[in-house]
Parts: structure tokens; C-alpha cells; sequence
């Protein structure tokens, strides 16, 4: 199977998922980041450029298979200037994740001057190559990602966490910046675990994100935070960083479980 990009495209709706799609729990299942990425990718598709994505919410009600997708994406629904479009990833028949769409009009308007938002220090070329240590050896997500900590470590629990694709989504398609950012936000959870991977397994069924502008270059950094209480039920909360500052938010409800021996 190609290790060249995450999807091999199909046709218009059906996507291979490769084995860099793999999550950290299961060969057999995809990483969240992937999949939420390709329907976003759907939904730019349906948009013209006086529309902008300002918040879209994930929904994963069960593991998304290593195995072909078909991807759907209904009618733009609402008024001039604020609409909602819904894109859904199916697998043998079944529905396995889902993307709402929350879209606004694009307008040129004078604005007063602010001081941009500072960048978040140390950046991804000052800050030290950190793999992921909870994936195997064989190909997954984390072969696709390279990973920077500018704040923080692995299981530290609040970190700033650079992240870059390696690989592009579809084979021989450029990213967009919604598509980098999705791909890298929904480990928000991961980067700012401090929970042991050996004893707990910490699962996201939503990934909920905000913007106030898309984000450039191809560095996303997170600023994340994961708490944790005993009822089995987490949050990462998650600041959305380039190298100019802040450019939205992520969060991620976790079903926190301890793992069998």
C-alpha cells in the first residue's frame, strides 16, 4: 500500500486510506486527524472564495477503519452571510464521522491598527525534533507528522507543540491550511497527554475548532493543555498558533479509559 500520502483518490467521493492513516490504538483504526481533514477538504470544495470556514465541529461516533472512504457533502444551508454545510465519511455503508460546517461571508473593511498577536517562542526551526513515543514501528500517523516541542515534552500535560505534515493528504494534492490545520489539531490530545500510554487510553469522539483567519505557512503549532477527571472524561483545550500568533482554538472531549494488562 502507498506510504506516499494519506488517501489515494478514487473518484470524486472515494478515497484508499493508506497505512499512514493509522492511530495509536489500534493498527486497524485511522488517527482522527486524517479523516476530519479529508471532509473539511470536501467541504472547501463546495465553497467559493467570498465564503470562510469559521468553525467546524467532528463528530467520530466510532473508530474509523483503515479502509476505503466515501465522502459526501450536502447543500449550503442559511442566509447572504452566514451558512452551515455538513460533509459526511462513510465506510462499508456505515456512517463513521462527520463534519459541521459553520461558513461566513468574506468582507474588505478598514479596520483600526492592532498589534499583531505575539508568535509563540520558541518556533519550529529553534525548537527540538520530538517523534511520537506511543505509536509502533510500523507505519502510521505519526511517520506522516514531524513533531517540534517548543514548551514542554511528551507527558508534561501543557505544551507548544509544532507539527507538520510530511506527507500531503490526497497523493499529488497540494494542502490547504484548513486541511494542515485539521490534520495536526486533533492531536491536541496526544502532544499534551501526561496521562502513561501504558495504563490509560484516552480517545477523542468530537474535535470542535474556531478561526478568526486561516493559518499561514506550514507549521501548526499547538498550544495545548489536556485535565483529566476520575469519572473516565477529559478536555484538551488547544490555542491554535503560526508564526504570526493566534489564529483560533481547538477543543477535544475525551473518553479517558485504563487499559487491560
Amino acid at each position: 500500500m502507498n506510504e506516499e500520502a494519506f488517501y489515494e483518490r478514487v473518484d470524486e467521493h472515494r478515497f484508499e486510506s493508506t497505512v499512514l492513516t493509522r492511530g495509536p490504538w489500534s493498527l486497524h483504526h485511522q488517527h482522527g486527524g486524517p479523516p476530519s481533514a479529508l471532509l473539511a477538504r470536501a467541504v472547501e470544495a463546495a465553497l467559493d472564495e467570498s465564503m470562510q470556514v469559521a468553525r467546524v465541529a467532528v463528530r467520530l461516533p466510532r473508530p474509523v477503519p483503515v479502509a476505503p472512504l466515501e465522502v459526501r457533502v450536502g447543500p449550503l444551508e442559511g442566509g447572504k452571510n452566514v451558512k452551515r454545510v455538513e460533509a459526511v465519511g462513510m465506510s462499508d455503508g456505515k456512517v463513521v464521522c462527520t463534519l459541521e460546517a459553520l461558513v461566513l461571508a468574506r468582507a474588505e473593511i478598514p479596520m483600526p491598527e492592532r498589534e499583531p498577536a505575539p508568535a509563540s517562542a520558541p518556533g519550529p526551526l529553534d525548537s527540538p525534533e520530538s517523534p511520537f513515543p506511543f505509536f509502533g514501528r510500523e507505519p502510521a500517523y505519526d511517520k506522516a507528522m514531524e513533531v517540534r516541542f517548543g514548551r514542554g515534552t511528551w507527558g508534561s500535560g501543557d505544551v507548544l507543540a509544532w507539527m507538520r505534515m510530511r506527507v500531503p493528504l490526497v497523493r499529488g494534492e497540494t494542502p490547504s491550511p484548513l486541511v494542515r490545520t485539521l490534520v495536526a489539531a486533533d492531536s491536541g490530545s496526544g502532544v499534551s497527554q501526561w496521562l502513561s500510554t501504558k495504563e490509560y487510553s484516552f480517545v477523542n469522539p468530537d474535535l470542535v475548532l474556531s478561526f478568526s483567519r486561516m493559518p499561514e505557512g506550514e507549521w501548526i503549532g499547538l498550544e495545548a493543555r489536556t485535565d483529566v477527571s476520575a469519572a473516565g472524561v477529559g478536555l484538551a483545550d488547544t490555542r491554535l498558533v503560526d508564526g504570526r500568533g493566534g489564529f483560533g482554538r481547538s477543543t477535544q472531549s475525551l473518553l479517558v479509559r485504563r487499559v487491560a494488562p
